[in-house]
């Protein structure tokens, strides 16, 4: 047995419809432009749509090239055969196809940004236009005898048209699609459009009827090389275009400066064409890499200045080769000037470390390369360390790097900068930061007494515990008190007790003193000398004040200022301060660097004036007011940079109080904030594009599904004719025209089949949108096999093949939706019987094992390659799909199967011996399935139509039953007539809506049957009218939408519309009859949707 899956994917039809179009409706174009016989064109430019569209779209979109050159030749080509048609739409897609896989492989940049670009678009333009010149003389000289002797004409004629085409077209269509976008700036479109308007109207002017034929062509160049040298290749194409179509209209209406003579004028008009088209691009890509070669080098001279500044280098490291290369400016950190080559290895860059730093950088190093390695997303480096120079200079550096593949190789890149500055800072801050904490000790306050002419003195406790001695220990005399004072203290405070004693008639002096254990305290010492009659010093009498906490506070202050200036200046935001007047007190050193404002100049109200001046009042008024209120405040303003440009800046402060409440002023910070600005704003356009895309995508899903349920509706509305006929003619034929019953049983069986796989394109369709549900509920596999089986039974006697179905007694009832597993359950014996030749056998066998219930098909057919049986279950895949494949089908049903097993929480799997051995497959699924019930259920408000038909009506005897048919298909109407009236049931028939209705309220049918989709108005309309209607007149009528919309989603809403019953079309003739018959034998006369079950699915 052989089981078909899922091939590559149905192609994308959107772009294969476009390209479709575009093609079909320029190559008519060219057709009407012909010179031999509708199949030649002076320029071809269908052809130049064709070469970008496959290179654009994929080339497996070379079907709409072929359908649109055939749709092209059909209509404008009619007394060409048929062949030679084919042959000119297959050499003119294989002229595509040549093209842009030559594009491909010359690795072209759609966008044209290079000058080898336009030339690669120019050579494919050659080669591939040969392909379709030759394949189209070949077929025209095959089909007319004059063919052959104009060969060589035809064929250059053929060719530079389709040159020309190209040239022209196929830039225009790469540019615009693949370009920079263009933006939304009025004035460059605006600028774009008046080249565009200038090139056409010197074309009219060169190519009217009074032209000269030299001259004024080449008036032309002026707008044509304004616009290839203001906007590049797009300006060129745009403007190329309505030049190109000026002169082709002309040329071929006979007049212009290519008008006339006539075995010249095509010649003269291609070679002005290919010539300008050719001309205006080289001189546009030529422009354009002018000007993108001069921003490229003004980036790179702005990023060497701005690395210089900030002392920032790049490097890069090949870690398998070892080789280094280093940017002048990364260079210099290490040796202290910038070399010659930036190209140093690694073992030269380790001589430029430290030699104390050097074996921990190396391990730093080597465990970035390791995690790298092993973890390349996740590697990174960094790393601190000092570099020492030949001079004996030190700096210290900060590197960090990340890593890349670069082919095989491992590469690492990485920025270093010098933050000696930094560096300096922390050390000193950390120094004052010990000398703040000495200094806040606590001390005490003494009083002394010093005896000038016996020289003792006398210390309180006080005094003794300030000097750290116990009370009472004190030597009294002068050289004890000095001994304990720090020694570089001593003789400025010997001096100055000097000076007050000689003259002065106080002493105050601050100096440290030298505690015992070892411990400096900061003291300030006052006396006051006492004289005696003779005014000479008898005694000085003093109080000296431990203050080293008022000293440490001092220097805490000093050092907070200075350490709050370091980390300002040094701070990567501007940092400003205000005084409670309002007026700015402080400006970092980034302020200044940022702005190239002196500190000084931005004091007070200065600052203003590097505000944009759109924004200075703005600003200035919300902080007036954040001042009055005391508040926090945070505005958004545009700030001049010191290279004049004006900057987005968030400026952000926060009121500053003293401990008893005083305002104080405001601290604040200034962000430059453009980068996030511009940021937010291209987040913004990518959401939009996105919201774009998905509606668009939304919109194509809703094309899809309507394009699925128009292909049910078309395909089942004959096959119901088809069916209904073919069954009637059966019962009716006589058994001995053995060949006639033969005949209708192959209508019948084909019929069917076709029906088959209108429904497996649909289940498909479902399956990958997503929409496909179950309608879960009880059931009995046994019920549901059985179904299946007797539903196949017709196939396999057919083939005389051997059906057998085993059934356990065990498996008991479960829970799943019946149509559906009873469709896989066929879908198997199908595929069985299809792969089982004639005379074997297929079983069916139905068993429980443990938690779950097994249903196993096997056969003796034609069994899988062991290399196939991975895909078997795949969509669109069979083991055998050539062309002289033995059996038919398209490779669906096994997808279906592992879908719908997988949607009741089971497994499908297959298994085979190979190939001759017969194939088993084997369902599993667990006992008390519970999934969402079926989308668009009717909640209970459906009656079974196969339920007590026995107790309501006989099919056979439909007597006094009036029936109303509505259909706008005439085989559908005659053929639902023929089978009901046998039934003895009176029959009328309506051709639309409005008959209908007219015909329900003079008629009073038991019942209606209406199609759904007709033309004028539709089936849900028609059933709205007539629920509208009152009882009497007919609106409770019960009534049954025979449909060709098939999904359940059709089925929710013709009951929810009024019906109440929903089948789906082909119908088997006694389906409709079982409805007609519950339907009328009820009495269904409510109005409500009281729903008919339309049977069990067709196989």
């Amino acid at each position: 047995m052989k089981a078909g899956g899922n091939a590559d994917g149905s192609r994308p039809l959107g772009p294969a419809a476009a390209l479709f179009t575009s093609y079909f409706l320029l190559a008519v174009l060219g057709l009407q432009w012909g010179t031999v016989r509708g199949a030649a064109s002076p320029v071809f430019p269908a052809a130049g749509v064709a070469l970008a569209g496959l290179l654009l779209g994929g080339l497996r979109l070379w079907p709409a090239v072929f359908a649109g050159t055939m749709a092209a030749f059909l209509l404008e080509a009619p007394p060409l055969p048929l062949w030679v048609k084919a042959a000119l739409a297959s050499g003119n897609t294989l002229a595509a196809l040549g093209g842009a896989w030559a594009l491909r492989r010359a690795r072209l940049r759609p966008a044209l940004t290079r000058l080898a670009d336009v030339l690669v678009v120019c050579a494919a333009a050659l080669g591939s236009s040969a392909i379709a010149a030759t394949a189209g003389t070949f077929a025209l000289a095959g089909a007319f005898d004059q063919g052959f002797r104009q060969a060589l004409v035809t064929w250059l004629n053929w060719w530079v048209g389709d040159v020309t085409g190209v040239i022209v077209m196929t830039p225009l269509v790469l540019s615009w699609a693949r370009g920079e976008p263009v933006g939304r700036d009025r004035g460059r479109w605006l600028h774009l459009a008046l080249c565009t308007a200038a090139a056409w109207a010197l074309a009219r002017l060169s190519f009217g009827p009074e032209s000269s034929r030299i001259v004024r062509p080449w008036l032309i160049f002026p707008a044509l090389t304004w616009a290839a040298l203001t906007w590049g290749v797009r300006g060129a194409t745009a403007a190329m275009l309505p030049v190109a179509v000026v002169a082709i209209q002309a040329t071929t209406e006979g007049h212009g400066p290519f008008g006339t003579p006539a075995g010249l004028q095509f010649a003269l008009l291609q070679e002005f064409i290919g010539a300008t088209t050719v001309t205006t691009l080289v001189l546009a890509v030529v422009a354009d890499e002018r000007r993108n070669s001069e921003a490229l080098r003004r980036n790179e001279e702005r990023l060497r200045r701005a690395s210089r500044a900030g002392r920032i280098g790049l490097w890069e490291f090949n870690i398998d080769s070892g080789a280094a290369a280093w940017t002048p400016e990364a260079w210099a950190l290490f040796e202290g000037c910038c070399p010659g080559s930036g190209r140093v290895d690694y073992a030269r860059w380790l001589e430029t470390i430290h030699p104390e730093d050097r074996a921990a950088v190396v391990r730093t190093v080597d465990q970035a390369i390791e995690q790298a390695r092993s973890r390349l997303s996740e590697a990174h480096y960094k790393d601190e360390y000092r570099v020492l120079h030949a001079d004996g200079t030190v700096l210290w550096v900060a590197s960090t790097g990340a890593f890349e593949r670069a082919g095989n190789e491992l590469v690492m890149l990485g920025v270093v900068r010098d933050i000696t500055e930094r560096k300096h800072a922390e050390e000193a801050l950390r120094e004052n930061e010990a000398r703040l904490r000495l200094a806040l000790r606590a001390g005490q306050t003494g009083v002394w007494d010093w005896d000038v002419v016996t020289g003792r003195v006398v210390w309180s406790d006080e005094v003794c515990g300030i000097f750290g001695i116990p009370p009472g220990t004190f030597e009294g005399t002068l050289e004890a008190f000095e001994r304990r004072i720090y020694p570089d203290d001593r003789m400025r405070v010997r001096a100055e007790a000097q000076t007050a004693i000689k003259g002065r008639t106080s002493y105050a002096i601050e100096f440290r003193v030298v505690r015992p254990d070892g411990q400096i305290r900061w003291v300030t010492d006052f006396g006051t000398v006492e004289r005696d009659e003779a005014g000479q010093p008898r005694s000085m009498i003093g109080m000296v004040t431990d203050i080293t906490e008022k000293r440490a506070a001092a220097d805490a202050i000093r050092e907070s200022e200075e350490r709050f200036r370091n980390i300002a200046d040094n701070s990567p935001v501007m940092i400003w301060v205000t005084g409670p007047d309002a007026c700015c007190a402080y400006l970092n050193k980034v302020w200044s660097d940022f702005t190239g404002q002196a500190q000084a100049a931005g004091l007070g109200f200065g600052w203003l004036d590097t505000l944009h001046p759109e924004d200075a009042e703005r600003s200035a008024s919300v902080f007036r007011a954040a001042t009055a209120r005391r508040e926090p405040f945070r505005l958004d303003y545009r700030l001049r940079r010191h290279d004049g440009q004006y900057r987005w800046c968030i400026d952000a402060a926060v009121p500053r109080f003293s401990p008893s409440g005083e305002f104080l002023g405001y601290v604040g910070s200034v962000i430059d904030i453009t980068d996030r600005k511009q940021a937010e704003e291209e987040r913004a356009r990518l959401l939009e594009v996105e919201q774009a895309a998905r509606s668009e995508a939304e919109r194509a899903n809703r094309l899809k599904d309507e394009f699925l349920s128009t292909v049910s509706h078309e395909l089942r509305t004959p096959l119901t004719a088809i069916l209904g006929w073919s069954h009637l003619l059966r019962r009716r034929s006589s058994c001995e025209d053995e060949d006639l019953r033969k005949g209708l049983a192959v209508i019948d069986r084909n019929a069917r089949a076709q029906a088959q796989l209108i429904e497996d394109l649909l289940d498909m369709g479902r399956i990958t949108s997503g929409k496909l549900r179950l309608d879960v509920q009880p059931l009995d596999l046994h019920d549901v096999v059985g179904a299946a089986v007797s539903s196949i039974a017709p196939s396999a006697e057919a083939k005389a093949i051997q059906l057998e179905k085993i059934s356990s007694p065990a498996v008991g009832v479960t829970r799943g939706d019946p149509s559906r597993l009873q469709q896989v359950v066929w879908n198997l014996l199908s595929n069985s019987i299809k792969f089982t030749p004639e005379g074997g056998s297929v079983q069916v066998k139905v068993s429980r094992a443990g938690n779950h219930v097994e249903i196993t098909v096997s056969d003796t057919g034609e069994g899988i390659e062991p290399e196939f049986l991975p895909y078997v279950f795949e969509r669109f895949r069979q083991a055998d799909a050539s062309t002289t494949r033995r059996h038919g089908g398209l490779g669906l049903g096994l997808a279906i199967v592992k879908h719908l097993v997988e949607l009741h929480g089971g497994t499908v799997r297959a298994t085979s011996a190979g190939v001759g051995k017969g194939t088993t497959f084997t369902v599993e699924l667990p006992l008390g399935v519970a999934h969402a019930p079926a989308e668009g259920g009717t909640d209970g408000r459906e009656v079974d139509a196969r339920a007590s038909v026995d107790d309501i009506c006989e099919l056979s005897d439909l007597s006094g039953i009036s029936v109303l048919f509505v259909d706008d298909a005439l085989d559908t109407r005659d053929m639902v007539r023929t089978f009901v009236e046998e039934r003895k049931a009176r029959v009328r028939l309506a051709g639309s809506g409005e008959e209908a209705l007219r015909l329900i309220e003079l008629e009073r049918p038991d019942v209606l049957v209406s199609d759904i989709g007709m033309r004028g108005m539709d089936g849900y309309e028609l059933i709205r009218r007539v629920r509208a209607l009152p009882r009497e007149r007919g609106g409770d009528v019960p009534a049954v939408a025979l449909t060709a919309y098939a999904g359940n989603e059709d089925r929710t809403r013709a009951l929810l519309a009024g019906f109440q019953t929903h089948l789906a079309k082909p119908i088997q003739p006694t389906e409709l009859l079982m409805a007609i018959g519950v339907l009328a034998a009820r009495g269904e006369r409510k109005g409500r949707p009281q729903a008919v079950d339309g049977g069990p699915r067709l196989p």
